[in-house]
C-alpha cells in the first residue's frame, strides 16, 4: 500500500465511530486490571469489535473496524485506512502520510502527572506500560519521535493539531504545538473555545474543515464535491 493511501490518527474520537468514548493510555489501565485494555464494545452500522493478545500489554487489547459498503461489493479492492496512535506516525512517516491528533496525549515531556488522572495513576501506567523506566517513556514519546525525524516530516508529512480550551489535555497540546514550531514541522493548530474532552463537542466545532483535512490526506483534489454517504 502506497503511503499516501494511509492515514494515521491519535484521536479523542474514532473517526468513524462518533458514538465511542475515547480514552488515553492513563485513563485505561487499571491496576491489577486483565480487562485493562479491552473498551466497551460500540454498536454501529458496519462496525465490529474484536481483540488481539498483546505481549506489550501482557494481555488482550480491543479495536472497531468500521468497513464500507464497497468493501462488501469489492473485497479485493485495497481501501484508505485510518488509525488511534500519532507516534506511530512520526516513527513511520515513509509509510504513514497524516497525522491527526484532537485531544491526544500523553504528549508530556514526562509521565510523571496526567492532566485526566493524577500522580499515582501516572506511576501506575508508567510502570506496567513502560516498565517503570522514564527514559523508555521519552524515547517512543511523539516529542522525541518528532525531533528524530523532522527533516523527513518537514518535506511531505500532514500534520495537524486540534484541542478544545477547556480540555484537561490543553496544556500538553499546546505545549506539542510549540515544539512542532521549534522543530519547523508544518501542522496546523485549531484551538476551539469553550469545548472540553469531548469527542461529539469536537467534530461539531471542527464543521466541515475536519472532512477536509481528511480530503487532503487521501489526495482528494481542493474543490471536489463529496459523494453522498452510503447508508445502506
Amino acid at each position: 500500500m502506497k503511503p499516501s493511501t494511509r492515514i494515521l490518527t491519535l484521536a479523542i474520537v474514532s473517526l468513524l465511530v462518533a458514538s465511542s468514548t475515547a480514552q488515553s493510555p492513563v485513563e485505561r489501565v487499571e491496576s491489577q486490571s486483565g480487562k485493562a485494555w479491552v473498551t466497551p464494545e460500540v454498536k454501529a452500522l458496519r462496525v465490529s469489535f474484536h481483540t488481539f493478545d498483546s505481549d506489550a500489554a501482557k494481555g488482550k487489547v480491543s479495536y472497531h473496524i468500521y468497513k464500507p459498503a464497497a468493501y462488501d461489493r469489492e473485497g479485493q479492492r485495497r481501501l484508505p485506512v485510518v488509525y488511534g496512535a500519532a507516534r506511530l506516525g512520526f516513527k513511520y512517516h515513509d509509510l504513514f502520510r497524516a497525522v491527526s491528533i484532537m485531544g491526544g496525549g500523553p504528549l508530556q515531556a514526562e509521565l510523571i502527572q496526567a492532566p485526566r488522572a493524577g500522580r499515582q495513576r501516572a506511576a501506575e501506567v508508567l510502570k506496567q506500560v513502560y516498565g517503570g523506566d522514564q527514559e523508555y517513556f521519552k524515547s517512543v514519546s511523539p516529542r522525541r519521535l518528532a525531533e528524530q525525524n523532522a527533516e523527513a516530516m518537514i518535506k511531505g508529512s500532514l500534520v495537524r493539531q486540534v484541542c478544545g480550551d477547556q480540555d484537561e489535555t490543553f496544556g500538553p497540546n499546546r505545549d506539542f504545538h510549540e515544539h512542532l514550531e521549534r522543530l519547523k514541522i508544518p501542522h496546523t493548530w485549531t484551538v476551539l473555545p469553550g469545548v472540553d474532552h469531548n469527542p461529539m463537542k469536537t467534530l461539531e466545532a471542527l464543521g466541515d474543515s475536519n472532512w477536509k483535512f481528511y480530503r487532503a490526506a487521501f489526495g482528494q483534489p481542493p474543490g471536489t464535491v463529496d459523494k453522498p454517504i452510503d447508508k445502506t
